[in-house]
C-alpha cells in the first residue's frame, strides 16, 4: 500500500468526528432520493419507488460500513470507533466498568501466575548445578509410593549406597526466632549436613554444615537466609558466630545462603538433622524426611534404584517389624518437583 494514502487514512481514522458521520448520512440520503426520482420518472408509483430504492440500496448501516472499509485505514478507524463507543458506555456505567476492569486484572494475574508455574516447573531446568544428576527419594510400602522416609532408614541408605556422590534429607517446619530484633515466626528447614553441597549451592558468607555437626547437632549450628540476614542483622559481615534463638534454643550462625535460594519450601533458617536422639523420627517406624541425592558421574537412575532396592531388602530382613514390605523409590528431581510439589495445571 502506498505510504501517503495509508498515512492519510490513518489520520482520518484518528480524527473522525460525528460531523463526518453526518456528512456520510447526508450523502447516503441524497443518493436514495436520486434513485427514487429516477424510478418515478420511469412510471413507478412514488410509494413503490421508495420501497424499491431502499431494497436496492440495502441497509443504511451496511452501506456506510462498505464505504468505510473501502477507505485506507478502515481497520484502524473501526477499532477506534469501537473503542470510543466502549468508552462512552463505560462512563455511563462506572460500577460495571469497575467489575470489568477487576475481572480483567484477575484474569491477567492468574494467567501470569500460571505461566510462572509452567515456566519454573516445566520449561526451565531446576536452578541447581548439573540438574540431570539430581534425584528425589521416597518410601514405598508393598511397591506403592507413600512419601516421607524414616530418618533411621535414610542414614542406613546413605551410609551403604555407592551410587550417590551425596544423599541428603530434609523436612520443613517453622520456628519462632528471637534475639537481635523482635520475635518472628520463620520457615525452618531441618536438613542433613550435606543438603546444600548435594544441590551445588554455596553460602555467600561463612560455610556449610560439617559432617561432624550431624552427630550432636553441631553445638547448635545454624544457617540463615539472605533475607533474614538483612532483616535482623542489617547484612553485616560480623553475623558469623552470633547467636539466634529458635524456639528458645540458642543457635550459632555459621553461614548465609544465597539470596533467592529455595528448595521445596520457603525457609529462613536451617538446622542440622542429628543421628542421635533427635526428636524427629526417633523410631524407625516414623517417617518425616524427604531425600534428595546426586548421582555419581556415569551412574544411571536405574542403577541407583537397583542398589536402593537391595538395601531396602536387607533392612526388611533386619527389621521385619518396621520395614516389612518397605522400600525406596527414586525419581528424576525435576519430574518429582513437577508432579509432587506444584499445583495442578489443569
Amino acid at each position: 500500500m502506498p505510504l501517503f494514502p495509508l498515512i492519510k487514512g490513518t489520520i482520518r481514522a484518528l480524527t473522525r468526528s460525528d460531523a463526518q458521520e453526518r456528512e456520510l448520512d447526508e450523502e447516503l440520503q441524497s443518493y436514495l432520493e436520486l434513485l427514487v426520482d429516477e424510478k418515478i420518472r420511469n412510471g413507478m408509483e412514488p410509494g413503490r419507488a421508495r420501497r424499491e430504492a431502499l431494497m436496492e440500496l440495502g441497509g443504511a448501516e451496511q452501506v456506510k460500513d462498505s464505504v468505510r472499509e473501502s477507505q485506507h485505514g478502515a481497520a484502524l478507524e473501526s477499532l477506534i470507533w469501537d473503542l470510543r463507543h466502549v468508552a462512552r458506555a463505560m462512563r455511563k456505567a462506572p460500577g460495571f466498568t469497575f467489575v470489568v476492569v477487576l475481572t480483567l486484572a484477575l484474569g491477567i494475574g492468574a494467567n501470569t501466575a500460571l505461566f510462572s508455574t509452567v515456566n519454573a516447573a516445566l520449561i526451565r531446568d531446576i536452578p541447581f548445578d548439573e540438574p540431570d544428576r539430581l534425584v528425589a527419594g521416597e518410601k514405598t510400602q508393598n511397591g506403592a509410593p507413600q512419601g516421607s522416609v524414616s530418618r533411621l532408614d535414610y542414614f542406613d541408605l546413605s551410609d551403604s549406597a555407592k551410587s550417590f556422590g551425596g544423599l541428603a534429607a530434609h523436612v520443613p517446619s517453622q520456628a519462632t526466632v528471637t534475639g537481635e530484633a523482635a520475635p518472628e515466626v520463620v520457615g525452618l528447614m531441618f536438613a542433613t549436613w550435606n543438603l546444600l553441597p548435594v544441590l551445588g549451592v554455596d553460602p555467600v558468607v561463612g560455610r556449610h554444615f560439617l559432617r561432624e555437626e550431624e552427630v550432636d547437632g553441631g553445638g547448635g549450628a545454624a544457617l540463615i537466609s539472605d533475607d533474614l540476614w538483612q532483616r535482623r542483622f542489617g547484612g553485616n559481615a560480623d553475623v558469623l558466630g552470633r547467636t539466634i534463638h529458635a524456639d528458645g534454643v540458642p543457635r550459632t550462625i555459621v553461614g548465609v545462603v544465597p539470596a533467592g535460594f529455595r528448595f521445596m519450601a520457603d525457609a529462613d533458617l536451617w538446622i542440622p538433622i542429628e543421628r542421635g536422639d533427635f526428636f524427629i523420627d526417633r523410631e524407625r517406624g516414623s517417617h518425616s524426611l524427604r531425600m534428595v541425592g546426586r548421582l555419581k558421574p556415569g551412574v544411571s537412575l536405574a542403577q541407583a534404584q537397583s542398589e536402593a532396592d537391595a538395601i531396602a531388602a536387607a533392612l526388611d530382613e533386619q527389621y521385619p517389624d518396621t520395614n516389612g514390605g518397605k522400600g525406596f523409590i527414586l525419581y528424576d528431581l525435576q519430574r518429582f518437583m513437577v508432579t509432587r510439589c506444584t499445583p495442578p495445571i489443569a
